[in-house]
């Protein structure tokens, strides 16, 4: 009966509504008033109560989706990100509330313009400042986390993975002692590209290497960078390390920390 009540004005509603339809440009609108008015001509009250439910719904203001502030699948408090396809550092960057200038620097970006598919990231933290002159290679423990500087410039910034239990990585002040561009690891019966060795733990050596490959072929650890995984090595994405085993030199120091 309200449905009728409200009907039975409609007559005057219908030509005021279609009078404003020519600002409104909605076809769809303008269709349900006209067969609206037909059936309220023809006094089909049943078929004008359809119309007018219809009518209603797309009339409906339409409301704006929230902004999303962290893009679908990140977690807000997440320490880290990983290059995906398309991705640039600006966007990246305001993903997280964060400008270039301070993701460049953290992750010791040169150009922002290359970053790669499955770099990993940092997104918290800050650098260590190095002390002296000269190259030096910092890796803290606490964090998994590399930076190397030339003086007191910010050269690389690179997630690791360092010893898991019970083969923790040492902390100390160690250089780096020995350079194979592809060791083998018998023990294991895996590869360890980009090789620097930087102490000895009884009869084997630790060192930095990227991820290791197995005799298949197969990449041991893929997707673990940022937690301790290894039998004591500090463990590189596989072009981190080879940019490291290019850039350092047998001598240049390292300082393992917490």
């Amino acid at each position: 009966e309200e449905a009728i009540g409200r009907i039975s004005g409609l007559r005057r509603e219908t030509v005021l509504s279609v009078a404003e339809l020519d600002t409104l440009q909605d076809e769809a609108v303008q269709r349900i008033v006209g067969d609206l008015g037909e059936a309220l001509e023809g006094g089909d009250l049943e078929e004008a109560i359809r119309l007018y439910g219809n009518l209603e719904v797309l009339e409906q203001p339409e409301t704006a989706a929230p902004e999303a502030t962290v893009a679908p699948g990140t977690d807000a408090n997440q320490e880290t990100y990983t290059v995906q396809r398309g991705d640039n550092l600006t966007q990246i960057a305001a993903r997280f509330g964060m400008t270039v200038a301070a993701l460049s620097q953290l992750n010791g970006i040169a150009n922002p313009s290359q970053i790669y598919v499955g770099q990993v990231l940092r997104l918290t933290g800050t650098a260590p400042a190095p002390t002296g002159a000269g190259k030096l290679i910092v890796v803290d423990l606490s964090d998994q986390h590399m930076w190397a500087y030339e003086g007191d410039q910010l050269v690389y910034s690179f997630v690791v993975s360092t010893g898991a239990a019970p083969s923790y990585t040492v902390a100390g002040e160690f250089r780096i002692q020995s350079k194979i561009p592809n060791a083998y690891a018998s023990t294991w019966d895996l590869w360890m590209p980009h090789w620097m060795g930087i102490y000895w733990a009884g009869s084997m050596e630790n060192g930095i290497h990227a991820l290791p490959i197995l005799s298949n072929g197969q990449t041991l650890w893929a997707g673990y960078l940022g937690t301790p995984i290894s039998y004591g090595c500090i463990v590189l994405g596989t072009q981190e390390a080879a940019q490291l085993y290019n850039w350092a030199a047998i001598g240049t120091p390292l300082s393992i920390r917490y």
